[in-house]
């Protein structure tokens, strides 16, 4: 049973060096690689910087343009969602008002005829 103990953990712990390993092998790699491409990621980065500012422009004047429209919707859509909540509850009760009311609007008699 010791013998079985001792295999396992050395199984363990062959496993977790060479996990080790190949950690700091990716790592290395990552920099290495890192290292040799970076000129060619700045050239990007020049390269794409004007796009990148175009972008942030048109978010900002899209933002600007949407900032009225949430100044006015957003109360209207807060006013909105408190009566329905009030109302919900009360429905049954309207549904009853509104069929009596209907009974008495169809009893009368026509006026002009």
């Amino acid at each position: 049973m010791i013998g079985l103990f001792v295999v396992m953990m050395v199984v363990v712990v062959g496993a977790m060096l060479f996990g080790g390993l190949m950690l700091a092998a990716s790592i290395f790699l990552r920099v290495l690689f890192g290292l040799i491409l970076l000129p060619f990621r700045l050239i990007g980065m020049l390269l794409f910087l004007p796009l990148l500012i175009l972008r942030g422009l048109i978010g900002a004047v899209a933002g600007l343009a949407i900032v009225p429209l949430l100044l006015i919707g957003l109360p209207l859509f807060i006013i909105g969602a408190v009566l329905l909540s009030l109302l919900t509850p009360l429905l049954p009760l309207i549904a009853i008002v509104a069929v009596i009311w209907l009974l008495l609007k169809a009893s009368a008699r026509p006026r002009l005829i």
